[in-house]
């Protein structure tokens, strides 16, 4: 995840291995709100987004993690020098569980009704990218989603999703990026229920 000038390599953890060493309940603490078991942040992990989930789904992403056979570390471990203690002296490496808001902890459940599951999934997975309310964030370089979705129909929208490929003329790099990393996992009644919610929140362009 980052690599420092003079030693400091900082990686994720092999969850295969650390998920047999945690509880459900410290578990769920790392995912939403960025603590690990001894007190400390986490790092690099967007926990500040996943606050927003619902119990039900950060139960069952520990459910899937405990189904994983145990694998090799791939990685190795994280290994602190001079230059990554002084990116956190300054807050270059800042603290995620500094950054959560734990009054957006997400609902019980994940909701049902398309227009409900719409705002939700837009909120706790979209919002990193483009703003709370979906306008686009200059610094992440992405567009008006209540404004591109009106260059889409149903059909269209199922097609983007399934392939990052968007509408002639109508830039997606931010959205397609993600599409083919993340996206392409959420199931047809998720991507319906993005398109009634964005539809439901249009703005002409």
């Amino acid at each position: 995840m980052f690599y420092g000038w003079f030693g400091t390599r900082i990686v994720a953890p092999n969850l295969t291995r650390l998920v047999r060493q945690e509880t459900d309940a410290q578990l769920a603490t790392a995912i939403r709100y960025g603590i690990k078991r001894d007190g400390t942040s986490v790092i690099e992990m967007p926990s500040k987004e996943f606050i927003k989930s619902s119990d039900s789904d950060v139960a069952a992403i520990i459910a899937y993690l405990r189904t994983l056979p145990e694998r090799p570390d791939a990685a190795g471990n994280i290994r602190w020098r001079f230059d990554g203690r002084a990116m956190l002296a300054v807050g270059m490496l800042p603290s995620e569980a500094a950054m959560v808001n734990t009054s957006a902890s997400g609902p019980l459940r994940t909701p049902y009704s398309p227009l409900a599951r719409g705002r939700y999934i837009t909120q706790s997975h979209c919002s990193v990218c483009y703003g709370p309310d979906l306008s686009g964030e200059t610094i992440e370089g992405s567009s008006d989603l209540r404004v591109s979705i009106v260059h889409y129909s149903p059909t269209a929208f199922e097609h983007f999703f399934r392939t990052g490929e968007g509408q002639i003329g109508h830039g997606t790099g931010t959205m397609a990026k993600m599409i083919r990393s993340r996206f392409k996992y959420l199931t047809a009644a998720d991507v319906d229920a993005i398109y009634v919610y964005l539809k439901a929140n249009a703005r002409p362009g």
